[in-house]
């Protein structure tokens, strides 16, 4: 975790965790320790969807997902408008052969020169796959 700069770019996959139990939420919630948040705008919509999904599945009830997407309001990120990095995402895109999606996390990432933390292994696996990723893109596994 130290390795780790003062400015990163965390995707929903990770912040959802600071609000939703999970195995690994305790090493999701310490990267928000004395660090600058970055994300897309589609970040908050992600988290609010995972909610959602929470509830569906009877694993949180209406009342705790509001409270919990509350709480994530309330978090100091430093959002970027998705308009603002869709050019970069569809070409990595089309280069990656990943959506666009989650293209807009590491348009932000390769922008700014900060790690990109993902707990989706799909995601996490591009950078199996690139040297160029590899210092990009890392799983929050990795940081165990």
């Amino acid at each position: 975790m130290n390795r780790l700069p003062s400015i990163i770019v965390a995707d929903a996959s990770v912040v959802a965790k600071w609000v939703v139990v999970e195995p690994d939420s305790p090493i999701a919630e310490a990267l928000a320790v004395g660090r600058t948040l970055l994300a897309p705008d589609l970040m908050l919509v992600e988290c609010s969807n995972i909610l959602w999904k929470h509830v569906r599945r009877g694993l949180l009830s209406t009342m705790e997902s509001q409270e919990a997407f509350s709480l994530l309001m309330a978090v100091e990120f430093r959002l970027t408008r998705d308009v603002d990095l869709l050019v970069d995402a569809h070409r990595l895109a089309g280069d990656l052969g990943h959506p666009v999606y989650d293209c807009l996390y590491l348009a932000l990432a390769l922008r700014h020169g900060v790690p990109l933390v993902t707990a989706d292994r799909r995601f996490a696996a591009l950078a199996e796959r690139s040297a160029v990723l590899a210092a990009t893109l890392i799983p929050l596994s990795a940081l165990v």
